[in-house]
């Protein structure tokens, strides 16, 4: 039975614990096999397709972000955190709706930008048409997009990350095999975008059955109870829907510009150098950023975890738990960084063949001075937003925009691939280094009540 002010969920370090490690492998399986299908795909279609196909990827990761969905996931945590299942579940149907309306206006919009894009970028003219076509299909899939993030983000809120993850593995999976299907049978870079549509959909189906049967489970075990204050429901409610909707506006805001902040680079290579180089980039980046799966997986667990602790009598577990996650990162990510920097030049030829481009391995190496940083940063944005303060990630990522904009243009400029590179990884440490510092800040408040 659940009562007033009893969470809803296990927080306890064992969860949390065993929910992180679903995340590895719920991550950590498709790395596998998207390291080896980049290596198809561009022995298939060549540097400039895969240029194509990589920012098809690149637009999907963006417009998937449109929306409230973390919106979602930290007000439902937060009520479920005080026992508050009813505000739960109302919470993250209410976010559903939302992302669904968002999701058709961002693929309604994609469907009108996406010709003109191709001439915005000066695409080669042999691949325009096919760039123009593969395009079309990413306004197909965002909504499904969108939707599937309000899920999935019910399920994180709900600590539901053995089943989150079964689903992800092998959707993600299937999202590197597909393309990889496609091109062997002889299909153009457009069916290799289009293989995307089914498999995120199937994605979505699965999220939603899951989240469904979980919510049903939360209603059978115990009554929905009212606030322990006696008002109504904090998380959806303090003027309706104000306090979701501005931790909504101002999440959107980073989740629309982080991916801006990590993929534009891809875009100004098409722009200033060739199509050729952005697919270049795009190998390396892939594989590279897929070892950011360790600290994404902590991260995705601690987030709801904060919210859902931060008004309760463990928030003092906060700084510990924060501290002990932010140092095993660090050393774990750098020692891997490390390694493989040491052997970059073996492992690209293992991995891409002795006609790899020469400019792969410092690549490789300048990304992944980023990468320890970009990995920490993980933690601290996990923690102002789980305590309530996307406006203030979504301010940090505002200031770096047109910072990152024009050092990434004089990089790409002066050094090229490389440039692209060395502009990435310097953007990451400025934001890891606004972000801990924030989260500091905020901690020391929330332990000691002056955040309540």
């Amino acid at each position: 039975m659940v009562s007033a002010g009893t969470p809803a969920v296990d927080l306890s370090g064992r969860r949390l614990g065993r929910n992180t490690l679903w995340n590895l492998l719920g991550q950590g399986i498709p790395l596998v096999v998207a390291v080896w299908a980049i290596a198809r795909l561009i022995s298939g279609l060549g540097d400039a397709a895969f240029g194509v196909l990589g920012l098809a990827w690149a637009l999907v990761a963006m417009g998937g972000e449109v929306g409230v969905a973390r919106a979602g996931t930290r007000f439902a945590a937060t009520a479920l955190g005080r026992g508050d299942v009813r505000a739960a579940r109302a919470t993250i149907f209410r976010v559903v709706r939302w992302q669904l309306g968002l999701g058709l206006a961002a693929g309604a919009l994609m469907a009108v930008v996406g010709g003109p894009l191709v001439g915005w970028l000066g695409i080669e003219p042999g691949l325009a048409g096919e760039a123009a076509a593969a395009f079309r299909w990413v306004s197909v899939v965002l909504p499904i997009l969108t939707v599937t993030a309000a899920l999935r983000g019910g399920l994180e809120a709900t600590q539901e990350f053995g089943v989150l993850n079964a689903i992800r593995g092998v959707g993600v999976t299937a999202l590197y095999l597909a393309p990889v299907a496609v091109v062997a049978a002889g299909g153009s870079v457009v069916w290799a975008v289009a293989s995307l549509v089914p498999v995120r959909a199937a994605m979505a189906v699965g999220f939603g059955f899951a989240l469904t049967r979980r919510l049903r489970h939360e209603g059978a075990a115990g009554p929905d109870v009212a606030p322990a204050d006696g008002g109504e429901s904090a998380t959806v409610s303090e003027g309706r829907d104000a306090g979701l909707l501005h931790f909504g506006v101002w999440s959107a805001v980073s989740t629309v510009v982080s991916p801006i902040l990590v993929y534009v680079d891809r875009f100004l290579l098409v722009a200033l150098a060739s199509t050729a180089a952005a697919g270049v980039y795009t190998a390396p980046f892939e594989a590279v950023t897929r070892i950011l799966l360790v600290p994404a997986a902590l991260a995705a667990t601690l987030f709801p975890a904060v919210a859902s602790l931060q008004h309760g009598a463990d928030r003092d577990r906060l700084p510990g738990l924060v501290a002990r996650s932010v140092i095993g990162v660090g050393l774990g990510v750098g020692v891997i960084a490390v390694a493989v920097a040491a052997f970059a030049p073996a492992l690209v030829g293992f991995w891409l063949g002795p006609a790899a481009d020469p400019a792969v391995v410092p690549v490789i190496r300048w990304l992944l001075v980023g990468l320890v940083a970009n990995s920490v940063a993980y933690l601290p944005f996990s923690v102002v937003q789980g305590l309530g303060r996307a406006d203030l990630t979504g301010v940090f990522h505002l200031i770096e925009l047109p910072i990152h904009l024009a050092f990434a243009t004089w990089a790409i400029l002066r050094w090229g691939v490389v440039g692209a590179a060395i502009a990435w990884s310097a953007r990451t440490w400025l934001d890891t280094a606004l972000l801990a510092v924030a989260a500091r800040v905020l901690l020391r408040r929330t332990v000691t009540g002056e955040g309540s």
